[in-house]
């Protein structure tokens, strides 16, 4: 006890600095020696002697040199003094050094540290660097936190009961990196789903789950990589089958529908058979379900055996749509009660049977036939109406099968059929009108069924614009205008609102069409517009003067001028395209004249004056304008040499070019 603060000292180095152990056995042979000083009193005693013997083996063995001298009390306090200054350093320097109790940082809750990445992963769609790294200091806290707080349970002898973090926090940072500016964020992303994958209970470090596949699935998604968004699905198919993998790594629907999404945003050619395949292979998990439970007998409950026979086989082709396209509203009903349940002889067990299929992890819903139909509506082939028609009954029959409510066609559905009959109406060998009446038919159908017991399929702004949008190969028709004008007065009665996007639709149409009609309706349409409080955009103005500027003549020439006119008045905002189309609809509604030659004039020289002389207006004023008008405006004609054209006058062009060639320069030059 004579040397109690030195050995308390040592006891610090031994618990903060391991790596000074051997300074620390030196410290304590020399208070042996310390100790061995203090014992000659008791001479050649038994006692004297056995302390003498444990001293020098001591010192043997530790130290093979021992020293010349015995230490003095004046070099026992100075080393003492330099350990006290030493580990008065040593805290300075590194906060570590703390007592577990004494934690360096004021850390929150785990579930707080939770609660800032949700809010962090809300408030941006793209990450920055700083987002990224502002997200990774939040979960390095929240790990820091945890091992404090198990430290301190163990140091007090308490169980250690910290939260940490979860595979939900994990895919929160997954999201945020693949979803970051930097290119390598999907890399980083990746690597984190690995060491989620290499991770074990005692390293703390939580194990993977379905939606970390899918986070990871939806960035190569976003990023137009549908080839690795598939290798993430087959890795993990592959874990799942690994004995010590837990049932959350199974593939379900989520995952299948992000790989879907994945080509569908592709654009691909071979994107509708890939999601087409990734569809079977659902289908037939499905399909395998109910054959066992066909083996089982439970399948003859709910159906006569000839209720079977007529339903076939539900997935041995999907081409054939479930085996059950050829059949007939009728035969389908026969296996189903007038309620559309399945008839069955126990409804307890049929229930659970039910239950069972519905809750299967690979049950296709809404949106993974939304996202296969979509494919073959990008590419609207000759060929994609018919499978787009039988993907939809493929659905409608099997939602009534499994009596899944989930998988029940919903308006996105309808519209992406409606927008196909729209969009292979060029490409079909049938005529564009009939295309057309389908569309329209299949929207009176909805509003038809919406308002009696199906609600979800009602149609919205989205379906009345791919209805409109229909009729836009629909050159040969003499009554466009009024078909859309039609459209709109039902959709502002059926759904009591309208939309910006949807007025322009109906002048893109209305604009190209051959319907003599069509400046007075779009017209009324522009005026209506403002009524309903929507503020036409430049977009808008310019289609209601490319209707007056286009080749079939309306019935009233002056009233078409008239209108171009006061069109011309409220644009506040005008564009190259503005001034070309006015100048054409000169060209095509006023005859050759001094007023023809003095509206041309004027209308050019604010196309100057605004800076928006560009290849178009110059190509529509060479053709309106007089030859004299001509030189007056440009200084000589182009048919005489080149004529150099100031470059205020495309100033408000973004890139001017050469008017009738097409490389850019410093000025732009119009030659013959």
């Amino acid at each position: 006890g004579c040397h109690e603060k030195q050995h308390r000292l040592v006891e610090h180095l031994l618990l903060y600095h391991s790596s000074l152990i051997n300074q620390c056995i030196r410290i304590s042979l020399k208070s042996c020696w310390q100790i061995e000083s203090h014992v000659q009193s008791f001479g050649s005693t038994w006692l004297g002697l056995a302390i003498r013997i444990v001293s020098g083996l001591v010192v043997f063995f530790f130290h093979p040199q021992p020293p010349h001298r015995e230490p003095t009390q004046e070099q026992i306090d100075m080393q003492t003094r330099s350990l006290e200054r030493y580990l008065e350093d040593q805290k300075k320097r590194d906060k570590n050094v703390a007592r577990l109790d004494e934690s360096p940082k004021k850390y929150k809750p785990a579930k707080k540290y939770k609660k800032d990445l949700e809010k962090l992963q809300r408030r941006h769609d793209n990450f920055s660097a700083n987002a990224v790294k502002e997200a990774e200091q939040i979960f390095d806290n929240m790990f820091e936190a945890c091992i404090w707080q198990d430290a301190k349970n163990c140091e007090k002898g308490e169980e250690q009961k910290s939260e940490w973090p979860d595979a939900s926090v994990y895919n929160i940072l997954m999201d945020i990196h693949a979803r970051s500016h930097s290119k390598q964020g999907i890399e980083k992303a990746l690597n984190i789903l690995h060491r989620m994958e290499e991770g074990n209970p005692e390293s703390h470090i939580a194990s993977p789950n379905a939606e970390s596949y899918a986070m990871l699935i939806k960035a190569y998604a976003e990023r137009n990589q549908p080839e690795e968004a598939q290798a993430v699905l087959k890795r993990m198919e592959a874990m799942s089958k690994n004995k010590d993998s837990s049932s959350s790594l199974v593939p379900n629907t989520l995952v299948y529908n992000e790989v879907l999404s994945a080509w569908m945003k592709s654009n691909r050619p071979d994107a509708p058979e890939q999601a087409e395949r990734l569809l079977r292979v659902m289908i037939d998990a499905i399909n395998n379900v109910m054959r066992q439970k066909e083996e089982e007998d439970d399948f003859d409950e709910m159906y006569t055996a000839e209720d079977v026979e007529q339903m076939g086989d539900i997935n041995d082709d999907l081409d054939s749509l479930l085996d059950v396209s050829d059949v007939s509203d009728e035969e389908l009903e026969a296996a189903l009660g007038e309620d559309g349940k399945l008839l069955d002889d126990d409804n307890d067990d049929d229930d659970d049977i039910m239950k069972e299929i519905q809750s299967h992890p690979l049950m296709p819903d809404a949106k993974s036939f939304v996202r296969v139909l979509r494919t073959f509506r990008q590419r609207s082939g000759p060929d994609d109406l018919d499978k787009v028609h039988e993907l939809v009954h493929a659905q409608e029959v099997l939602a009534r099968v499994t009596a899944s409510v989930d998988l029940m066609p919903t308006t996105l559905t309808y519209n992406e059929l409606v927008a196909t009959l729209g969009e292979t109406a060029a490409n079909a060998t049938t005529t564009s009108e009939d295309h057309a009446a389908q569309a329209e038919a299949m929207l009176y159908e909805m509003i038809e069924q919406s308002r009696e017991d199906r609600p979800e399929i009602k149609p919205n702004l989205v379906t009345f614009r791919h209805v409109i949008f229909a009729y836009r190969h629909w050159k040969q028709a003499r009554i466009v205008a009024h078909k859309v004008e039609k459209l709109l007065e039902i959709q502002e009665g059926f759904l009591g609102r309208t939309d910006e996007r949807n007025y322009h639709a109906a002048f893109a149409v209305i604009s190209k069409s051959n319907d003599p009609n069509k400046v007075p309706v779009i017209w009324r349409l522009l005026q209506q517009m403002n009524r309903h409080g929507l503020e036409p955009t430049s977009l808008s103005y310019d289609a209601v003067l490319d209707a007056c500027a286009h080749p079939m003549k309306p019935k009233d020439p002056r009233e078409a001028m008239s209108i171009a006119i006061a069109v011309m008045k409220r644009i506040e905002t005008k564009s190259q395209l503005t001034y070309a189309h006015f100048l054409k609809t000169c060209r095509e509604l006023l005859p050759e004249g001094p007023k023809r030659e003095e509206l041309v004039s004027n209308v050019f020289s604010n196309c100057c004056k605004e800076g928006w002389v560009g290849r178009k207006v110059m190509a529509e004023f060479l053709q309106v304008a007089s030859s004299e008008t001509i030189v007056e405006a440009l200084g000589g004609h182009p048919k005489e040499g080149s004529i150099k054209i100031p470059r205020t006058w495309s100033r408000s062009i973004e890139n001017p070019f050469q008017l009738l060639g097409g490389k850019k320069e410093k000025e732009t030059k119009a030659q013959p």
